[in-house]
């Protein structure tokens, strides 16, 4: 009887995959929860919406606003729906990174904005090339204020 209702083949995660693989994964098979299996197919757990929920929030409650820490510090009220918090777990690369770069264009002056580099993945941010010290700590500040950017790695070097 299960058999006839069951879906051939199984959706699930593999146990390496990024928390943000597991958010596209979840949206993408229309799943509260998948079977979490490692290298042999051997399933080893569950993991669902709420995990990767409660995993934001975890994140929310640190030093740095991720966009829940935004809403609690705004004091908003009303429904948030889970799909869309899911949803703002896979805010793709490539929306951080123009983010960032419109950042670099703001914080930085004209002639040092083309020594500047940003490589985004998986949220996090690699800037590399060359800008004076003062200018590279404000620019740093003002990237790890943006939602989903989960680490900066600062590789830039002393700029004229």
């Amino acid at each position: 009887m299960v058999r006839e209702v069951m879906d051939v083949p199984a959706a699930h995660i593999r146990a390496d995959l990024p928390y943000r693989d597991i958010a596209r994964v979840l949206a993408r098979e229309q799943a509260g929860a998948l079977p979490v299996v490692e290298a042999e197919d051997q399933v080893v757990g569950v993991v669902s919406e709420s995990d990767l929920l409660a995993k934001v929030a975890f994140e929310a409650s640190g030093h740095r606003p991720r966009p829940i820490g935004r809403l609690r510090e705004r004091r908003l009220h009303g429904v948030v729906r889970r799909d869309s918090l899911l949803q703002a777990l896979i805010r793709d690369d490539a929306g951080i990174r123009a983010e960032v770069e419109a950042t670099v264009e703001a914080t930085c002056p004209p002639a040092g904005r083309d020594a500047v580099q940003v490589a985004v993945h998986d949220g996090i941010v690699e800037l590399t090339g060359r800008m004076p010290t003062a200018t590279a700590r404000l620019l740093l500040a003002e990237i790890e204020r943006i939602a989903d950017v989960i680490e900066v790695k600062n590789l830039l070097g002393p700029g004229t």
